[in-house]
């Protein structure tokens, strides 16, 4: 047996364990992407609004806040997310004691980063110059917040309200553009009241999330040291896969900022911005995904992986191609001629994009099976700084750009390895899409469509 796998026998169901919600991967495959679809179209009008008022550079002040937030979250989440999904959906961890554990994590956790927060966007470690005080003071009231959200979603997952959750995220994303637009229209589109409306958004979710675990599962809350206890050894190996996981995507713009100022890095977050737009099919995939998993054989898994691993390399072939034809006109149009470095590396950071993306569908089916495999994970990071540290004092955003496609890939192919040692699989069966695949996945859609007729989703 592999020794990353987590190898300790099932504990008992705790008294308020969850009764599991039965997943479908189609239709919560569906939901998923249309609560992305939601957040791209919201994240979209906000981007262009902001870019357009605030210019490039105050554009890249924006970016840096957002992303010391960003980095801070996984850095003070220590696993706890995956844990929470893990310990409610396989071992029968009671939702009470879970959800008490996450909030007194939260409160902890959050009191640690605020003077980190302060420390990266205004004291002597500061990434650019001029982030308004106000930006800070919001971000560092929004970081326990932002913890306690990711906890209770992972709870959900565990639970397998894949539907539940992206109607929760449509209502905050709906809430946030609200900000935005009410503040655009008012004259008063700033930093802060960007960042204010990204805290409407969690705050929303968060809520919504939390009430339905009450509602479902649990009247009480409690903290539960033997729970925590046992959840040590997978959350830490979590963790140690998701943070090096985030600061290979994200080291980047702090690196930039660091090394070329505000002002490149609001050109190359807008090639961020367009690059990962292609995520948002895989990352829905995935979610649902992991979710299902927990819900049946190992095989069948595996055979719910490769194919959806096919449909996404396919389909993410041919938005990339599209996107790439696209891409100059469309900054041209949306952000305007200041904007038009961002397109170069935007092309520089397809490849990776579309690497990146079959191999989270496949890491999602490791880590339903406790295989996390940390040590990928730093070795894309460690290679993204490197690359970024070596290319951005010559190249600029281009070279940030070059960076992230280069340890992307590495991270994938490795990804990729473990799941074949695991499996079994060749290369051509995660990426090869055949008209098997074609035809489940229209008859998934069809049958989507009849229930949402039906019962008028």
């Amino acid at each position: 047996m592999p020794e990353d796998r987590d190898t300790a026998e099932p504990a008992p169901a705790a008294a308020d364990a969850p009764p599991r919600q039965q997943v479908r991967l189609g239709s919560a495959s569906a939901f998923a992407l249309s609560a992305q679809v939601l957040a791209l179209v919201t994240s979209f009008v906000s981007s262009v609004l902001i870019a357009r008022t605030l210019g490039p550079a105050g554009k890249g002040q924006l970016s840096v806040v957002q992303q010391v937030l960003n980095i801070l979250s996984v850095v003070l989440n220590m696993g706890i997310t995956t844990a929470n999904t893990y310990f409610v959906g396989k071992r029968g961890h009671g939702i009470g004691e879970v959800l008490g554990n996450s909030f007194l994590y939260s409160l902890i956790l959050g009191a640690i980063g605020a003077p980190l927060m302060w420390l990266f966007t205004l004291g002597p470690f500061a990434v650019v110059e001029g982030i308004p005080l106000a930006a800070t003071a919001i971000a560092i009231a929004l970081l326990p917040l932002a913890l306690v959200n990711q906890f209770v979603q992972g709870i959900n997952v565990g639970v397998g309200e894949m539907k539940a959750i992206s109607r929760t995220q449509m209502a905050g994303t709906a809430a946030s553009i609200v900000v935005i637009l009410v503040a655009w229209a008012l004259g008063q589109l700033t930093v802060p009241m960007a960042m204010l409306a990204t805290t409407v958004n969690v705050a929303v979710t968060f809520a919504l999330n939390t009430a339905r675990l009450f509602k479902r599962y649990t009247k009480r809350i409690r903290v539960h040291l033997d729970s925590m206890r046992e959840a040590a050894p997978y959350s830490f190996k979590a963790y140690a896969n998701h943070l090096a996981t985030y600061l290979s995507y994200r080291a980047d713009i702090i690196i930039v900022g660091y090394l070329a100022g505000a002002e490149t890095v609001g050109i190359y977050s807008i090639a961020v911005m367009a690059a990962e737009l292609m995520w948002y099919v895989p990352k829905a995939l995935a979610q649902a995904l992991l979710s299902k998993s927990m819900q049946t054989g190992e095989q069948s898994a595996d055979m719910l992986a490769l194919r959806s691993s096919r449909v996404t390399a396919g389909l993410m072939l041919v938005i990339c191609v599209v996107a790439a034809v696209l891409i100059n006109p469309l900054i041209r149009l949306f952000y305007g001629a200041d904007f038009l470095p961002a397109a170069l590396p935007f092309f520089v950071l397809l490849p990776g994009v579309w690497l990146n993306g079959i191999s989270q569908v496949l890491f999602a089916n490791l880590t339903s099976k406790g295989l996390l495999y940390p040590w990928i994970a730093v070795l894309t990071a460690a290679a993204n700084v490197a690359i970024n540290i070596a290319l951005v004092p010559r190249l600029g955003a281009i070279g940030a750009g070059l960076a992230s496609t280069l340890s992307y890939g590495t991270g994938a192919l490795a990804i990729m390895a473990m799941f074949a040692r695991h499996t079994g699989a060749r290369p051509a069966d995660w990426l090869l899409i055949n008209r098997r695949d074609i035809a489940a996945v229209s008859a998934s859609a069809a049958g989507y469509l009849k229930r949402g007729r039906t019962h008028g989703v």
